[in-house]
């Protein structure tokens, strides 16, 4: 993972105290490198002008308002003559005369105004700006075509060329204010005698410049003695200019680094920073895993809690069909009661009108008395089986009640020591 690095000023590597951040998860390294405050390098807003200054600026305006109009007068008037004389006479034969100064000094106008507008709305061509320089050398060289004399030929030319200077000075000018109002620096420049003095050096100078877009000079400048400087000390430290050979690897990372525009201080602080996001990383994964073990964990223990509970409600469930069983049971009871009840009373009606007719149904009333004895003592057998199968269920209920309760606390046990193992690390 690579992190943008400043090359137009040194920057100080600081680190931050792990105790004073916030706690947050650990994730891949995506701070920035710390950056000492520079100066504003935008450009700086114009000072007020001075009343004379203002005063001076229109003059300016005025006057090369006035003289980019002579000279478009003039180119316009010398390429008329020229292109109106038939060919023989030694014009061009022109038809419509006017359309050739017109066309050519109007599409210099033209398309700096398209050059402008492009670069307002930062849509920027290349080729349009040499438009309106080729037609400036075309009017030039029409212009000192139409005069017969070197003199003449001059004239026109200086005369053309001041207007076709005075459109490109206020194309400059508004380009300039452009860029100011987006926030852009132009790229330094280097002074021609440093060309001349020292070409080699200053050409690695403005190497450094256009390829790490480092448009200050004089930090470009900074960069490269710093580069220098870091030379000579090694050179210094092994007392051989075949230093590169005896030097550790890690002297000679910065070299290695300077095809990706890093300065010497970055260069050497970038292994440990590489180390510090390794470890960041990590920690990263270590804590990514600890979680996923943690969710592991809570789901494991969700399951077995839904488990839980579908137990208890079937146990809940089936202790509901008990009790509805038993109400049945007593319910069955109270109307075979009811039905004793009522047999006694007709027996004992039967009792009565077997006293009127003893003689004639003794042996009758004998073998229903038989009967009746008979069915009653059946009857209590039955209640008293009954009885004693809804005891054994009962205490059959109690005793499965019992194991189920036995056999979840044993079930539950390696939750409850789980949970008491992973509360005190992430509670």
């Amino acid at each position: 993972m690579s992190t943008s690095v400043d090359t137009r000023t040194p920057a100080a590597v600081e680190q931050t105290d792990a105790q004073d951040a916030p706690a947050r998860p650990l994730g891949p390294l995506q701070s920035e490198p710390h950056k000492e405050p520079a100066a504003d390098t935008s450009t700086p807003s114009a000072e007020a002008y001075a009343t004379w200054e203002l005063w001076l600026a229109a003059f300016g305006v005025l006057l090369g308002t006035a003289v980019a109009t002579i000279g478009l007068y003039s180119s316009f008037g010398a390429l008329y003559i020229k292109a109106a004389l038939p060919a023989s006479k030694g014009g061009w034969g022109w038809t419509d005369p006017w359309m050739l100064p017109v066309g050519i000094d109007t599409s210099i106008l033209a398309f700096g105004i398209v050059n402008l507008l492009l670069i307002r709305t930062r849509r920027q061509l290349w080729w349009v700006k040499w438009v309106p320089r080729g037609g400036t050398v075309i009017t030039i060289y029409l212009n000192w075509e139409a005069a017969a004399t070197v003199p003449a030929q001059l004239g026109h030319a200086a005369l053309a060329a001041l207007w076709v200077v005075f459109s490109e000075i206020a194309a400059h000018l508004y380009a300039a204010h452009i860029g100011e109002a987006h926030g852009e620096q132009r790229m330094g420049k280097i002074r021609l005698s440093r060309w001349v003095l020292a070409p080699f050096t200053t050409f690695r100078i403005w190497r450094l410049m256009r390829l790490d877009e480092i448009t200050s000079y004089e930090d470009a400048l900074a960069h490269h003695k710093s580069w220098m400087v870091y030379k000579q000390r090694l050179a210094a430290k092994y007392e051989t200019r075949r230093w590169r050979g005896k030097a550790t690897q890690e002297e000679l990372a910065p070299f290695q680094l300077a095809g990706v525009g890093l300065s010497v201080e970055e260069a050497l602080v970038q292994p440990l920073l590489e180390e510090v996001r390794e470890q960041q990383r990590l920690a990263s994964a270590a804590f990514q895993r600890a979680e996923a073990e943690i969710q592991k964990v809570d789901a494991d223990v969700q399951i077995r809690t839904a488990q839980i509970q579908a137990e208890v409600k079937r146990i809940q469930a089936e202790g509901e069909l008990e009790i509805a069983k038993a109400t049945a049971e007593q319910a069955a009871r109270a109307e075979i009661q009811k039905a004793e009840a009522a047999f006694q009373l007709a027996e004992a009606e039967r009792q009565a009108d077997l006293t009127l007719v003893q003689d004639q149904a003794q042996a009758r009333a004998q073998e229903l008395a038989d009967e009746t004895e008979k069915r009653q003592l059946l009857a209590r057998i039955d209640a008293e089986k009954t009885q004693a199968t809804w005891r054994l269920e009962q205490q059959q209920l109690a005793n499965r009640t019992a194991e189920e309760e036995r056999r979840l606390e044993f079930e539950r046990a390696p939750y409850v020591v789980l949970r008491d193992a992973v509360s005190p690390s992430y509670g």
